[in-house]
């Protein structure tokens, strides 16, 4: 389980990110916070005040810049590359991704992490935990 770390929710749809950090918030202690649109992701993932950030949890589908953009700016750095980066999203999000050539580190569909209580994101977190830094690791997907 991820202790102590911060997550960004990357998310423009309220009742989701609500229902995602109430589901993140309990299975960890971590520090959570949301942000609602790409521009603003961008912004605050490019700042010092994302230095201790350990996960990122990215919808695609955002306003004013699409979430695989922000997927390209992070892979395309040499220190926030390292950072887990856990796609959400209601579109076929792994092949979708994959048509621009990135990868990212697990794919889950946000109606499945909601329908499932967190039961699957509790999962995620284990694995993303495990696996965090770990270039041999396949991708986790929902």
């Amino acid at each position: 389980m991820i202790n102590s770390a911060e997550i960004l929710l990357v998310e423009d749809d309220e009742d989701d990110a609500e229902a995602i950090m109430f589901l993140l918030r309990k299975h960890v202690s971590s520090v959570i916070r949301h942000i609602d649109n790409g521009r603003s992701a961008i912004d605050y993932l490019f700042s010092n005040e994302s230095d201790d950030l350990k996960i990122i949890f990215l919808d695609l589908v955002l306003p004013f810049v699409h979430g695989v953009e922000i997927l390209q700016k992070l892979k395309a750095d040499k220190i926030k590359s390292k950072i887990p980066v856990i796609i959400l999203s209601s579109l076929n999000a792994e092949q979708y991704v994959n048509s621009f050539g990135l990868t990212a580190d697990g794919y889950f569909s946000k109606h499945h992490i909601i329908d499932t209580s967190g039961d699957e994101l509790a999962k995620l977190l284990a694995t993303v935990s495990a696996t965090v830094h770990t270039a041999s690791a396949e991708p986790y997907s929902v």
